[in-house]
């Protein structure tokens, strides 16, 4: 059995960070090993802090930038706005483009002093405020006098914090739940009792319903069983595609998989079956699929146990609160091969990537994909069907082994390398360099923009996946 280490949940971990961060104004030390987006969070945090250290919240604005972290934007906007100083909330391009206006408009309702700068308006002078870095004992801390430097961007968003408070709120959610979820980490701060939001039964709510059970305290940091069912789905698909590949006449290799014999279960350390995460869902579908789940003390067993689906069963899922899973699931479908049916999936259109435009692109030469459009009667649908008329998905020569000389499957003819079967490009979306990594099981894959996984798994690993010249695993 293998043990595999996960990274904390980024999403659950953020979220104290920034509370305990209002409430207690406090913030502890992280491990050096932990998700990039955390990271990003805390360095905006140390930031914060620093400014108030100065006691001279007019010395100029103090920039912050989140880089391509969507919590980080979100959340941040909303503690800035009621955090007394000047400020620019910056990121990436593609972060700048996703949805927060309504966030904004919500927070000016109430007073908050925001407005959109671009490069050309030189209104501001940004300052960048030291926080400081020390790598010893594992851990980042204010210790050390290495100096993080923030890029030189001026567009994003120009914020003048001050003191706010409303009791009742109606924000729109319908491009994201981060919107609800970021007015709730800053309730207490501004008297917010009541906050309606729109529609009722927004994507993501469960991420909302994770932000008020921070905020009410049943999430505690310290406690074991912190890792990300986000990340796990990979294991758990990897488990699935190993034990079919294995019980199937169809050639992946003389061994069954890429990599001999696989294993028949593996270890996912502190992994919680009970979790509040809304993706833990997956122990209960890959039950249905023929993984079998057993939560230990020190984490979660998953094993094969056998096919339990049709050769023409079609699987079809309600994805609204799960949209973070979809880019695995989706590579899964193609190498299972089953055909799947994914609910809810606009708001994939707003991520680090347009994951369903990134999907028809890079999934086509394996599967039929269809996304239904707003207008349909099955509205906001992704169908992924192997089963149709589609290119052969692996050369195979004779003795079952991929072979390097028969077709690849590349981004463009450009990519096409003599030791690589297969070329993704992730696009800088973490979620699908997990997806694509899953093609390793039948043969060398190389995943342009590997390194974008760190955002939610540092230590993400995958065997037979090269990324650049780096093999990995």
């Amino acid at each position: 059995m293998k043990k595999v280490l996960l990274p904390v949940s980024k999403s659950l971990y953020i979220r104290k960070l920034i509370y305990d961060f209002l409430k207690y104004h406090r913030l502890d030390d992280i491990e050096a090993g932990f998700p990039e987006d955390v990271r990003i969070v805390y360095e905006g945090l140390r930031v914060i802090q620093n400014v108030e250290k100065e006691r001279n919240t007019d010395n100029g604005v103090a920039r912050i930038d989140v880089h391509d972290c969507g919590a980080a934007y979100r959340f941040l906007m909303a503690l800035l706005a009621v955090t007394p100083g000047q400020w620019l909330l910056t990121g990436t391009e593609r972060l700048l483009q996703r949805p927060i206006e309504e966030l904004v408009q919500c927070l000016q309702s109430m007073g908050a002093d925001i407005q959109w700068i671009s490069d050309n308006d030189n209104v501001v002078s940004c300052r960048d405020v030291p926080w400081r870095v020390s790598d010893e004992d594992n851990v980042i801390s204010s210790r050390d006098a290495k100096f993080c430097v923030s890029t030189n961007a001026k567009q994003g968003w120009l914020i003048r914090g001050k003191n706010l408070h409303v009791s009742d709120l109606t924000i729109d959610c319908r491009r994201s739940g981060q919107f609800a979820s970021a007015l709730w980490l800053i309730a207490e701060e501004i008297g917010l009792k009541k906050l309606h939001v729109l529609p009722e039964n927004p994507s993501s709510l469960s991420f909302i319903e994770m932000t008020k059970a921070v905020v009410n305290g049943s999430v505690k940091l310290e406690d074991g069983h912190l890792a990300d069912w986000s990340a796990a789905v990979y294991w758990y698909a990897r488990l699935l595609l190993e034990g079919q590949m294995q019980n199937s006449t169809r050639p992946y290799s003389s061994s069954g998989t890429a990599f001999g014999d696989a294993p028949a279960s593996y270890k996912l350390l502190q992994l919680d079956s009970s979790s509040i995460q809304s993706d833990a869902v997956i122990a209960r579908w890959f039950t249905d699929w023929g993984i079998e789940g057993r939560q230990e003390e020190d984490g979660v067993v998953i094993t094969y146990k056998e096919n339990l689906i049709k050769p023409q069963e079609v699987i079809e899922l309600d994805m609204c609160q799960n949209l973070d899973l979809v880019p695995v699931l989706a590579c899964m479908a193609c190498l299972w091969p089953k055909k799947m049916i994914f609910n809810g999936v606009a708001n994939l259109r707003y991520k680090e990537s347009n994951r369903l435009q990134i999907i028809q692109e890079q999934l086509s030469a394996f599967a039929n994909i269809k996304v239904n459009t707003y207008g349909g009667v099955d509205d906001n649908q992704l169908v992924i069907d192997p089963c149709g008329d589609v290119p052969q998905r692996i050369s195979t020569t004779n003795n079952g082994v991929n072979s390097s000389k028969d077709t690849k499957f590349c981004v463009s003819t450009n990519d096409m390398k003599s030791d690589v079967d297969f070329v993704f490009d992730a696009h800088n979306d973490h979620r699908f360099v997990m997806g694509f990594s899953l093609f390793a099981l039948c043969g060398k894959v190389r995943v342009n923009g590997f390194d974008s996984v760190k955002k939610s798994y540092p230590n993400f690993k995958a065997e037979g996946v090269v990324a650049g010249t780096d093999m990995l695993g």
